[in-house]
């Protein structure tokens, strides 16, 4: 990113971008779902009575923020122009630090290796990885293997860098593993396969229904910071998560 910005590096025809229009749905199916979709969002769909819509609820907005202008802390005028202040940190309460207390005395760290094989045992999520002919792996201790790549890449460490940590598998078995065997829609399986496990606990339902997600969709600007010009990975599996758990 640093040396985007300095110049000593470039993305070749960064500064051209592809039609956003191809990849908005089709009139066919606009026209198909419209009406459905206009009632989920409480929109209407009368082109004169939805830009009614739009300008009272931007008015109404407006109103209110002029009027909570004056006791606003946070903002303040300067020559004429907005001024947003950074908020003051809120005081961690007690009792967040008893909770806090209370969790690290129940739960002991670990291993995240323990974790994929535990999760491996249960669920058998690494039988979508196979050969990307689609025939059945011929290598020996396959299973130990995918979980070596999975740790490997799902940590980010790569191929030289788990093979220093992890003695029984050189480099080369990794990436064979992880560039042969591992597919993104044999990727896609295994996450759904946990991902519908994880939904069966009771955990989940405490954060509230399953009608809203959650997610960081930070945008960068494309131009400026061309390797960042993407959603957050948590923000897409999170989505993805809210969708297979309706």
């Amino acid at each position: 990113m640093w040396e985007l910005k300095s110049g000593d590096l470039y993305v070749e025809n960064s500064d051209a971008f592809a039609d956003y229009r191809t990849q908005q749905i089709s009139w066919a199916e606009y026209e198909a779902n419209i009406d459905d979709y206009a009632k989920l969002v409480n929109l209407p769909l009368e082109p004169l009575a939805f830009v009614s819509h739009i300008k009272n609820w931007l008015l109404e907005i407006t109103q209110k923020t002029d009027q909570s202008f004056p006791h606003n802390q946070s903002v303040r005028l300067e020559k004429g122009r907005p001024v947003i202040t950074r908020p003051k940190k809120k005081v961690d309460s007690k009792k967040l630090v008893e909770i806090e207390s209370l969790i690290a005395e129940r739960i002991k760290p670990v291993n995240l290796l323990d974790i994929l094989t535990d999760t491996e045992l249960w669920l058998n999520w690494t039988r979508f990885f196979r050969l990307l002919s689609g025939h059945d792996s011929k290598i020996e201790d396959s299973v130990s293997r995918y979980l070596a790549t999975t740790f490997c890449y799902g940590c980010n460490l790569g191929s030289s860098q788990t093979a220093n940590s992890l003695s029984n598998f050189d480099r080369k078995q990794i990436a064979y593993v992880n560039q042969r065997h591992i597919s993104l829609p044999a990727l896609e399986k295994a996450i759904y396969k946990v991902i519908n496990a994880y939904n069966q606990f009771s955990l989940p339902k405490f954060w509230g229904s399953d009608k809203r997600a959650s997610a960081d969709g930070t945008k960068w600007n494309i131009y400026e910071q061309n390797l960042l010009a993407e959603y957050h990975i948590r923000g897409r599996w999170l989505r993805r998560y809210w969708l297979l758990s309706r």
